[in-house]
């Protein structure tokens, strides 16, 4: 195999299959990128074993056609360092591959690729759904921090994201890690299936949008499978074959009690307090009503305690009070884009519902029952 190809489109396609496989895999086959130079293409394939990976490269020139299998990281960690706009590949013989710019040359090993396995990128008949790239960017930072990674969970499906259609043009996806919860509604065009997917598959699609400017996704979905269509690119993903909780109504259901307060307000007022209890086990934020004021009480028996007062906006309540683990109260808060929150309840340690200005977003925290 001979081939020439510009850099910054070899380097941008090995960036997003090393994000996908693992160079440490205990199967070397698959830490490597095939390579296939046909028909007037370079088509750059990787697998970690679950997920695949498809990219057909037509800006290239082909000299002589071939089919080679290299470590995708040693390739990666090489060609990013190139100062020139172009390399050639040349294959001397079977394990040796020359990587060549007008400045330099240097020899990596390949890798024997006949135990790699065969994978279909066919999607023919499959159902399609498309959604924007702001529409997954959002999900991406607002959704996607509160699925579980816990190894002990006993449901799986809660270490992805649920998409649940509502009608025809919108659809829900929901995360939850068991304290906490992310509720987002959209607009979408295509046909109404219920899925669940991994956050690994949302990162991708919102880098390969970014890179090539793409305004929107195709999603195409089997009964096991999905298949993320951007250009030329191709990524495939199990979907989670396991039943997700049906949380989304506790997240809807109306609320009798509430009360509203300036987003930067709780949050610089959590930051201080995260002070004195970031060394607890347990980082309590004690919130209280009373008196038409907020006051949020961090207590440490090593480091002291801290008290703040807010302003309330409006509130129902007149007495309230509610301990929260501090820690994950201020990252989900740090997801929100508002300059108002408004908490609602309908009771001193039930599940609180919190939302903001964008009326599609909304999250849910557990208190803390016990101390």
């Amino acid at each position: 195999m001979k081939i020439t190809i510009k850099k910054n489109i070899l380097v941008d396609c090995l960036k997003n299959i090393n994000s996908l496989i693992d160079s440490n895999n205990l199967n070397p086959t698959l830490s490597a990128v095939h390579i296939k130079a046909t028909e007037g293409k370079l088509i750059l394939i990787a697998t970690n074993g679950a997920a695949n990976f498809q990219q057909i490269i037509s800006d290239v020139t082909i000299d002589k056609p071939g089919d080679i299998f290299v470590k995708a990281r040693i390739l990666y960690d090489y060609t990013s360092k190139v100062n020139q706009e172009s390399i050639t590949f040349n294959q001397i013989d079977e394990k040796i591959l020359q990587i060549n710019t007008p400045k330099s040359s240097s020899e990596i090993n390949l890798i024997d690729g006949a135990s790699y396995p065969i994978l279909d990128f066919n999607y023919d008949g499959w159902k399609k759904i498309t959604i924007s790239h702001d529409t997954l960017f959002n999900i991406s930072q607002r959704v996607k921090p509160f699925v579980s990674n816990s190894y002990t969970n006993t449901n799986p499906a809660t270490t992805g994201i649920l998409f649940n259609p509502v009608d025809e043009k919108q659809m829900e996806c929901v995360a939850s890690d068991s304290f906490r919860m992310a509720y987002y509604k959209f607009d979408y065009s295509g046909d109404p299936i219920k899925f669940i997917i991994e956050p690994k598959a949302i990162d991708m699609a919102v880098e390969i949008l970014t890179t090539t400017k793409n305004k929107s996704l195709d999603l195409y979905l089997s009964e096991k499978h999905c298949i993320l269509n951007i250009n030329d690119t191709l990524i495939q993903f199990p979907l989670f074959k396991n039943t997700y909780p049906n949380i989304i109504n506790a997240i809807l259901s109306k609320q009798k009690n509430s009360f509203t307060i300036k987003l930067d307000d709780l949050t610089s007022a959590l930051s201080r307090g995260y002070v004195f209890v970031s060394n607890e086990q347990k980082p309590i934020a004690n919130l209280k009503i009373e008196n038409k004021k907020l006051t949020i009480k961090f207590i440490s028996s090593e480091r002291g305690n801290s008290f703040e007062e807010i302003d309330l906006i409006n509130s129902t309540v007149d007495n309230f009070e509610v301990k929260l683990n501090q820690k994950y109260f201020l990252s989900m808060l740090n997801t929100i884009k508002s300059e108002n929150i408004t908490f609602n309840f309908n009771s001193t340690n039930a599940p609180i519902i919190i939302s903001s200005d964008n009326p599609y977003f909304l999250n849910l925290i557990v208190p803390l029952r016990s101390l």
